[in-house]
């Protein structure tokens, strides 16, 4: 399953019927999209990206964006999971593989040559916005060797501080890494 990604302008108004409709004026950044009914959260997400108004900029130096969601995968249908866990007392299954964009990664069978790569160029600065999209687990991401630069965290611009690590299950932070 592929992530979707949504992209916004404040000022702008979606039409549509199958529209969701929110007040976007004191919103900008990084937000988690997914279904809210029970387990279908795991089937359906992505990213929706609130851009500032016209003639508004960031309060950090902006570099090109890449948008990074962390999920889960399970080979079974995750509404019979989520029936099996509730029969079961509420424990959840272990995931089948952790998903970055979609994309399980080397470590299965069905993925190995399917791999999510940024390219970076050394010196360079490089602004990823990571939404943990999964269900029960905590993700922890790094990049090694590396501090990272919280700079929004949900939608809310921060004082930039830097960590080793970031976030749990429904997060959304923005982050500025350079490939030193």
């Amino acid at each position: 399953m592929r992530p979707l990604t949504m992209l916004l302008s404040i000022g702008k108004q979606l039409t549509g019927d199958n529209c969701m409709v929110f007040d976007r004026s004191y919103r900008k950044g990084t937000l988690l999209w997914h279904a809210h009914f029970s387990w279908l959260q795991a089937t359906v997400y992505g990213a929706i990206i609130i851009y500032p108004k016209n003639g508004v900029h960031y309060p950090f130096k902006a570099p090109h964006a890449h948008i990074i969601v962390l999920g889960e995968y399970w080979l079974k249908d995750a509404i019979e999971l989520e029936k099996a866990a509730l029969a079961g007392g509420g424990v959840t299954f272990p995931t089948d593989a952790y998903t970055i964009n979609g994309h399980p990664g080397p470590n299965y069978n069905c993925s190995a040559n399917d791999v999510y790569k940024i390219e970076v160029v050394a010196g360079k600065t490089y602004w990823l916005r990571i939404i943990n999209a999964a269900l029960n687990m905590e993700h922890f991401f790094t990049n090694a060797n590396h501090k990272l630069t919280i700079v929004e965290a949900d939608t809310e611009y921060t004082k930039p501080f830097s960590v080793n690590w970031l976030m749990s299950p429904g997060q959304t932070m923005n982050i500025l890494v350079k490939a030193d």
